[in-house]
């Protein structure tokens, strides 16, 4: 998907326009996850209500959609022929038609179909989403990519109140066909914006907002390398570490997510205070992604691996205590660590894929982070929902705790050498 003749905007004066297609990737991103992850929690009260659902049922349902995870890999390879673009278009698209259709929903396996329809666009979403990105940036890309994956935690801030407040004042099958509405309405802001231009050579500019130029068909190419090739180079030894932490990092934060609801609820408060606390949560996770993203422009990776670790076990020991004294304050602080940590480690486990296996395998690693995260996902909803059953409050956060462990682990220690420079971004 191209534009007619964009050459005059793209040699305009001004800001890159590279920065204009980061706004319209993260407005499709803030949407579809702000209404697949944090509408579909706030959810889970009204299903249990009129279905009777149980805290699993629901717990499942919240994390259905990233069992398509695997189907990345399958994708990820075809994304340049097929054009990014287009996918991005076509995923956010079948995304309206899913969140609109869960009002004709009548039985439990209805929604979990549908949520596994959400799923696999959502992949066509990100599969192309880092591919657009990288056409447009290279010296900037761990900010330009920090941007675009902190617009999740953004779309999450804004719809969790959103979706209680639409569902209290007109039901829950009203606000989904609002939330629909708005997901159309971000994917025709971010065609006008970006104009789904495929390259600043299209527009006659240099990577990265470098001016004009006649000869941007002469720049220098990534290396490319065969499939084969690639798999050949990566330390799956190194890689299969990675790939548990990583699992491990998705499962974590989808099991707090998840039951956040029920956990606050169960301490007698209210659902809209709950609301508020996932929005600390997910507040802080934009500003963690992005602070993340700078500073593995300026330090070593174990820098941040460190202040992702104190971050997210400071917020575990407060939500501990949360559980003794049942304090919406305590429970902010508690949200707002374990938002920050979570979200930059995030941007850190994207970074350290590319460091550890190279740039021209970045295409090939970051399908096996994705994949690896979302799988993760799919499994937290349901292991946190199954923990916070048996466990109870305090029992589900020793298990929060300790499924962290694996990525503080790994973060800090990985077998075999890093192929890119640890010092800035790549």
């Amino acid at each position: 998907m191209s534009t007619t003749d964009n050459s005059a905007l793209g040699r305009a004066p001004g800001l890159y326009f590279g920065w204009r297609v980061v706004l319209a990737v993260s407005l499709g991103v803030a949407a579809v996850i702000g209404v697949d992850f944090s509408s579909f929690i706030m959810f889970s009260v009204p299903f249990s209500q009129e279905f009777g659902w149980s805290e699993t049922q629901t717990g499942t349902l919240v994390s259905a959609m990233w069992l398509t995870g695997p189907l990345v890999l399958v994708v990820s390879p075809f994304v340049d022929r097929l054009g990014p673009w287009r996918l991005l278009v076509c995923g956010m698209t079948i995304q309206v038609i899913a969140v609109a259709m869960t009002t004709l929903v009548q039985t439990y396996e209805q929604m979990v179909a549908l949520r596994l329809v959400m799923g696999a666009s959502l992949v066509l979403q990100a599969s192309a989403g880092p591919i657009i990105i990288a056409r447009w940036f290279e010296r900037h890309f761990s900010v330009a990519m920090a941007i675009t994956w902190s617009a999740a935690a953004g779309g999450q801030i804004v719809m969790s109140p959103l979706t209680v407040y639409l569902d209290e004042a007109y039901g829950w099958r009203i606000a989904a066909l609002v939330l629909a509405g708005l997901i159309a309405i971000a994917l025709v802001i971010g065609i006008a914006l970006s104009r789904c231009a495929p390259s600043p050579a299209s527009l006659g500019l240099r990577v990265d907002g470098a001016g004009p130029s006649a000869n941007v068909v002469a720049e220098v190419a990534p290396e490319k390398r065969g499939l084969k090739e690639t798999l050949a180079s990566i330390n799956w030894w190194a890689a299969s570490l990675m790939c548990f932490a990583v699992f491990m990092a998705g499962t974590t934060s989808v099991a707090f997510q998840a039951e956040a609801p029920a956990f606050f609820a169960a301490l007698n408060m209210s659902q809209s205070t709950a609301a508020v606390l996932i929005s600390i949560f997910a507040s802080t996770a934009l500003v963690g992604s992005i602070a993340a993203g700078w500073i593995l422009d300026k330090r070593r990776t174990h820098v941040t691996s460190l202040i992702v670790a104190v971050s997210v076990y400071l917020g575990l020991v407060a939500l501990a205590g949360v559980t003794g004294a049942s304090s919406p304050l305590l429970g902010g602080i508690a949200s707002g660590l374990l938002g920050f940590g979570l979200g930059a480690g995030e941007v850190l486990w994207i970074t350290l894929f590319k460091r550890q296996f190279g740039a021209p395998a970045f295409a090939t690693t970051y399908g096996i982070f994705f994949c690896s995260f979302q799988l993760g996902m799919a499994f937290g909803g349901f292991a946190g929902g199954a923990t916070f059953q048996a466990l109870g409050l305090f029992g589900f956060v020793l298990a929060l705790l300790a499924g962290y462990l694996a990525p503080v682990i790994v973060s800090l220690w990985r077998p075999g050498k890093m192929v890119a420079a640890d010092a800035t971004a790549s």
